[in-house]
């Protein structure tokens, strides 16, 4: 299931966020009238959240996370919602190229990370980490340096991951992404700050 996060700079209103439920995509915004990257943190969290949730229910999530401008287009029936934009192009552009179950910051994003956090801790809700991509050519310039640190808040033990995912059933060409998630999820279990961000004022999620 593909999880796309985007922040994003519209004018001087209050900080808003929403979770909408697309399909098989799950769209999480957050917006302002501050520069996009002061919002990582607050979809980092919503992510950080709904990751954490759905590994429970047995749901594997990748996507990414973009900041940038978007819109919302008056939909065409109350049961859809059309959003276009840069930030939403980013994003999709970037959500299928990683090779792992997790959330990556697209290059823009990383940028703007980087700049706004110029040194990072392991508690912090996105790190630094060298994202496995399906190209093993791209991946060696290392395009995708950040990710969402979902195991950073989990109870989980690596024990009780891999023991989800002995109950798979996993082809060949699809190995290293559960390696991969493997090792990332090791690397920063129960490193993360532990509190769950307040609920958002728009929630859909189907």
């Amino acid at each position: 299931m593909p999880l796309l996060g985007v922040a994003a700079e519209l004018g001087p209103v209050p900080t808003e966020r929403s979770v909408v439920g697309l399909s098989d995509t799950l769209l999480v915004t957050a917006w302002g009238s501050e520069s996009p990257e002061k919002y990582l943190p607050t979809v980092a969290s919503y992510l950080r959240a709904i990751f954490g949730a759905a590994l429970e229910g047995g749901l594997l999530l990748r996507g990414a996370i973009s900041i940038g401008e978007w819109v919302e287009l008056d939909p065409p029936s109350p049961d859809n919602v059309l959003l276009v934009g840069d930030a939403i192009d980013d994003a999709a552009e970037w959500y299928d190229k990683a090779d792992w179950m997790g959330v990556a910051l697209t290059p823009r994003a990383g940028f703007g990370w980087a700049s706004a956090h110029p040194t990072g801790k392991r508690s912090d809700p996105i790190v630094e980490y060298p994202v496995p991509l399906k190209d093993r050519e791209l991946e060696r310039d290392h395009p995708l340096r950040f990710a969402l640190n979902w195991p950073g808040t989990s109870t989980q033990q690596v024990a009780t991951l891999l023991d989800r995912f002995s109950k798979k059933s996993i082809p060949a060409e699809a190995t290293r992404k559960y390696h991969e998630t493997a090792a990332f999820f090791s690397k920063f279990v129960g490193k993360g700050e532990t509190g769950v961000p307040a609920s958002p004022g728009t929630t859909d999620i189907e």
